[in-house]
């Protein structure tokens, strides 16, 4: 059993608009008592304890599909205030996030997370932890998510080890200095072939 389902199943965190704010893990007791709460639970990584999660507001909804959690807060903050302290480009014609839930892919706001790591850093975050360790800790899990979804026999199995593969994707790929946008640019190339 790998380490990331020792410690939950990826949480994903929104904001109310459907911007991806972060990535993290819980599980069914963290789910309860953010529930119950109306406040964030998740699993630190360093301890593997349960303890509230910070977040930019309050939570409005919790779910969980089986294979991930998702929360959505509501933020305490205007919009501009969030997108300033998140780095978040503005769209000055639109005045829209570039990263948001209409224009942009969650391959595209997972790997602007993985920018935001990088750039920032942020405590307990198991992106941050990826890059302190560097490229070659980075390359070997990617690999040992390869081998875990070529081995998943279950569909949900592949399922979970394709999200872990292609998070894992992002974090190499933003560690490599290669865009998204550049392997979206080889892909359409493939495709007119």
């Amino acid at each position: 059993m790998n380490s990331i389902r020792e410690e939950g199943i990826p949480l994903v965190v929104t904001d109310s608009a459907g911007r991806f704010l972060d990535l993290s893990y819980t599980d069914q007791k963290g789910f309860n008592k953010s529930l119950e709460q109306k406040e964030l639970w998740h699993r630190d990584r360093n301890t593997g304890r349960l303890i509230p999660y910070k977040t930019p507001g309050f939570l409005r909804d919790m779910k969980n599909n089986g294979f991930w959690y998702l929360a959505v807060v509501d933020s305490i903050h205007n919009k501009k205030s969030i997108q300033k302290s998140k780095g978040i480009e503005e769209n000055n014609q639109a005045g829209e996030s570039k990263y948001n839930s209409s224009s942009g892919s969650i391959l595209e706001r997972l790997y602007y997370m993985a920018e935001e790591r990088k750039r920032q850093g942020k405590e307990g975050s198991y992106t941050t932890y990826l890059f302190n360790q560097g490229l070659d800790k980075i390359r070997k899990k990617l690999g040992e998510e390869a081998v875990e979804l070529i081995l998943a026999e279950k569909k949900e199995d592949r399922i979970y080890e394709t999200a872990d593969l292609l998070y894992h994707l992002m974090v190499y790929l933003c560690a490599g200095g290669i865009s998204l946008q550049e392997v979206f640019t080889e892909l359409e190339e493939r495709e007119r072939a």
